[in-house]
């Protein structure tokens, strides 16, 4: 009799020698075929082998093994793992990669690591943390930062910068309020001052010196209420004594058609 070649055995009437099934090889203790262990597999006659790179076989006698899928890597021979928070895996993988700048893995099991939102920061590989007041992120930021451009300030959900508008001016990355007398147009640092004789009524408009027989009003010069008179520059209507009528900035002597505290005074 003839010795079987390495990994086959006899045939059941002796006649000659045939390989062991896929998912067995050959044993030699035993001088049979046996099931492969978890962790390895068989096939084409082939002894029991390990399973490769990032695949594993989770049962005996199997004849190839399976990747692990995205999410998970290879533990051992038989398992896959679930990657840790802050780490992701594509299929088929020995480790998880932990999650690169700006980039998190909220959960276990993850496939992919996502970018953080515009208005927060990479806090550490699973967590994204919101900017504090006065600064600012775009997406997929490992830090938050300030504003540099002078005048402008951090938007209201922190996803960038933004000039102030007229009327206001950056100041310990907020915009203020102009103080009355005082204006500003956009993306201002300081407010100015407005010249003698001049206001501002709202802190946005340039100042305004109102012309003869007008007077500031909520939203600029407005003409003076009948009777009433101003010189330019004064902003503030006054009425005429009994006895005058307004005049070119003025009260003067009345004369033709009289109107206001004139008509009044003679009426008394």
């Amino acid at each position: 009799c003839s010795t079987c070649p390495a990994n086959q055995i006899s045939k059941a009437d002796f006649s000659g020698c045939q390989n062991c099934a896929d998912g067995s090889g050959y044993a030699a203790t035993s001088k049979s075929c046996e099931l492969c262990d978890v962790g390895f597999y068989s096939s084409g006659g082939a002894a029991c082998s390990p399973c490769g790179t990032g695949k594993v076989a989770i049962s005996k006698g199997l004849s190839e093994c399976v990747a692990c899928t995205a999410g998970k890597f290879k533990k051992d021979g038989a398992t896959c793992g679930d990657c840790a928070k802050g780490s992701s895996s594509a299929a088929g993988v020995e480790s998880c990669t932990p999650c690169g700048a700006g980039k998190v893995a909220t959960s276990t099991g993850s496939s992919i690591c996502t970018a953080c939102t515009a208005g927060k920061y990479k806090k550490d590989d699973s967590t994204c943390e919101p900017c504090a007041k006065g600064s600012y992120s775009t997406e997929g930021s490992a830090s938050c930062s300030t504003c540099t451009k002078p005048g402008e300030v951090p938007k209201a959900d922190a996803t960038g910068c933004q000039p102030c508008s007229a009327g206001t001016y950056a100041s310990d990355a907020v915009c203020k309020t102009c103080a009355p007398g005082y204006y500003s147009s956009s993306g201002a640092t300081v407010c100015t001052a407005c010249p003698a004789n001049n206001v501002v009524p709202t802190g946005a408009s340039p100042c305004l010196k109102c012309p003869k027989n007008q007077e500031l009003s909520a939203t600029g010069c407005a003409p003076c209420a009948s009777g009433s008179v101003s010189a330019e520059g004064e902003n503030k209507c006054k009425a005429c004594p009994a006895g005058l009528c307004p005049g070119d900035g003025v009260c003067e002597p009345c004369s033709g058609v009289k109107t206001g505290a004139a008509i009044t005074a003679l009426l008394s």
